[in-house]
């Protein structure tokens, strides 16, 4: 029988945690030293591959997407939790009336629903650069 070389997703998931931990740890306790948060930038990339990994073996990708692994109801015999699963309803509405339309006018000048003022005249390259700072 053939040796599995590689690392295996169990061990991935613990290197992207303890790289996000030393992210947390290093930006709380080392505010000055921004060299030592590229360690902890490693951590997205790991997650986006195991995320895009799973997408690739899933029997349905849409059911994979909103799941929520261990975050459900207790096992009845005590042994972990059931998985979460998540649906969500977004309704667009084909038309609005003028009450409407004021009532959104409205709730869009309400600052938890407006868009980062910083974010509005860059392009995405400039997004991109200004998440890794």
């Amino acid at each position: 029988m053939e040796e599995k070389r590689g690392i295996d997703s169990f061990t991935l998931h613990i290197l992207a945690m303890l790289f996000m931990l030393c992210d947390h740890l290093w930006a709380t306790l080392f505010p000055a030293q921004e060299w030592m948060t590229c360690v902890g930038r490693l951590a997205f990339p790991i997650f986006a591959f195991m995320i895009a990994e799973g997408c690739y073996y899933t029997s349905n990708v849409k059911k994979y997407m909103l799941r929520l692994r261990g975050k459900g109801v207790p096992d009845v015999n005590g042994y972990g939790r059931g998985d979460l699963l998540v649906v969500v309803n977004i309704h667009v509405p084909a038309s609005v009336n003028a009450s409407e339309k004021q009532l959104l006018e409205k709730l869009a000048e309400n600052d938890h629903f407006k868009k980062a003022e910083q974010s509005r005249d860059m392009n995405i390259f400039d997004r991109m650069r200004s998440f890794f700072r």
